[in-house]
């Protein structure tokens, strides 16, 4: 199902986003993070992934790619999502692109029957973790990543009242 939303030049879409365009967008950004995407997987793989079962929420300013919400929606059996990825382009932050992407893909999430959402990222990222608490996120968990990085786990429960 593809759904649109257009408001202040910036088209929100859901649906299915080619293999090749996320494959550029996200070695385009892959330093934009700490440490780089293609350090820690393989970014053609995970794209093979992610285009095959996994969904996406899409930010375009024109016809300009500006930013992604990747997530998997689909486990029926525990009905929790799993938010992948969101990658703004710098170019387009602070233009509140991040926040809507983060809307969609909890609208979405509801719509595919899923009861909580899991997100993961880097314990030293206050401002991701700040980002994802006002959402209604809470941190439940803390691990070890790649190369010593200390990660949290962080869920949003089924009330979804934060959209």
């Amino acid at each position: 199902m593809m759904s649109t939303e257009k408001t202040n030049k910036i088209e929100m879409k859901r649906g299915a986003i080619g293999a090749g365009e996320l494959l550029d967008f996200l070695q385009m950004h892959d330093k934009d993070f700490d440490p780089p995407l293609s350090s820690r997987t393989d970014l053609a793989a995970y794209v093979t992934k992610i285009t095959t079962v996994g969904d996406a929420v899409t930010a375009r300013i024109g016809n300009e790619l500006v930013g992604v919400a990747l997530m998997y929606c689909n486990d029926q059996v525990t009905r929790r999502a799993f938010f992948s990825m969101l990658c703004i382009a710098q170019h387009a932050r602070g233009n509140m692109v991040g926040t809507r992407l983060m809307q969609e893909g909890i609208r979405f999430a509801q719509e595919r029957g899923m009861l909580s959402i899991e997100v993961r990222t880097d314990a030293h990222r206050s401002d991701l973790i700040r980002f994802h608490q006002q959402f209604g996120f809470h941190v439940i968990d803390t691990f070890e990543r790649f190369g010593g990085f200390v990660g949290v786990k962080m869920m949003l429960k089924s009330s979804f009242n934060t959209i």
